[in-house]
């Protein structure tokens, strides 16, 4: 489950352009990515703030600047 949307990375964070169904697929796994990582684990959506949204936006953006989807299924 994606913790950001395509509207809240554009709008919100101002991050860079990328496709729609790209951003989709980075935003699930930078979802992950970023919930392994915290020590307080957002159980419920209403526990997920500003500051982690805004961590999976990053992470979003250095996935996609790495070479999205492709670089990670090692296409």
């Amino acid at each position: 489950m994606a913790y950001i949307d395509k509207a809240y990375y554009t709008d919100t964070f101002k991050g860079r352009e990328i496709p729609e169904g790209e951003f989709d697929r980075l935003a699930d796994i930078a979802s992950d990515l970023i919930y392994d990582v915290c020590r307080v684990k957002p159980n419920e959506t209403d526990l997920v703030d500003d500051r982690f949204k805004k961590a999976v936006a990053y992470q979003v953006e250095f996935l996609y600047e790495q070479g999205g989807t492709e670089a990670i299924m090692g296409r």
